[in-house]
C-alpha cells in the first residue's frame, strides 16, 4: 500500500501551471489515511465500495511509496471539476458507481 497525501492550493498561492511539475508549484501536503491503499498488485484483488480499500481490509504499507492525491492542488480546477459533476444527474452516477 501506498502512503496517501493531498496536495493542497493554499491562499495567496498562484493559479496551477499544467505545463510545469506540479509539485514544484505547491509545497503544501497533509497525510490523509483515506489515501493509503494498494498502488501495485501481484493477484486479484477485491475491493469496498469507492475503492478506497480492500474488502478484506488487509494492508501491505511500503513507507517509501506514495500516492499523491492532486484534487485540490489548484482551487479554481477543483471547483470547476465539482460545478460540472453537480450538473450530472444523480441515475448517471449511480450507474457509474455499480459498473
Amino acid at each position: 500500500n501506498c502512503l496517501g497525501y493531498e496536495l493542497l492550493h493554499m491562499p495567496g498561492q498562484p493559479a496551477l501551471q499544467l505545463g510545469q511539475p506540479i509539485l514544484a508549484q505547491r509545497d503544501h501536503w497533509f497525510c490523509n489515511q483515506a489515501y493509503n491503499k494498494a498502488g501495485l498488485a501481484t493477484v486479484r484483488m477485491s475491493w469496498r465500495p469507492g475503492l478506497h480499500s480492500r474488502s478484506d481490509l488487509r494492508m501491505n504499507v511500503d513507507p517509501d511509496l506514495r500516492l499523491i492525491h492532486l484534487h485540490r492542488m489548484d482551487y479554481e480546477l477543483c471547483l470547476e471539476r465539482h460545478r460540472v459533476r453537480s450538473r450530472k444527474p444523480w441515475a448517471e452516477r449511480e450507474s457509474r458507481q455499480k459498473s
